[in-house]
């Protein structure tokens, strides 16, 4: 997959953008535990590894939405 730029996510991975936005929404307020870390930066840290792995856009979706 090519670099993208600031801003295109939405346009290259739709799925992805919709799922960071949910898991953003379905987070709110959490985090992790014993610390002021938002939860939500666990599923971009997962995600970050899949992509990593090869991982494509749906595998990516999928992660961000895991609980």
């Amino acid at each position: 997959m090519p670099a993208l730029e600031a801003g295109t996510v939405a346009a290259a991975m739709p799925r992805l953008q919709a799922a960071i936005t949910y898991a953003f929404q379905a987070h709110a307020g959490q985090v992790r535990k014993g610390t002021e870390v938002p939860y939500v930066s666990h599923l971009l840290a997962v995600c970050a590894l899949v992509l990593e792995a090869g991982g494509d856009e749906d595998w990516l979706a999928l992660r961000c939405c895991m609980t």
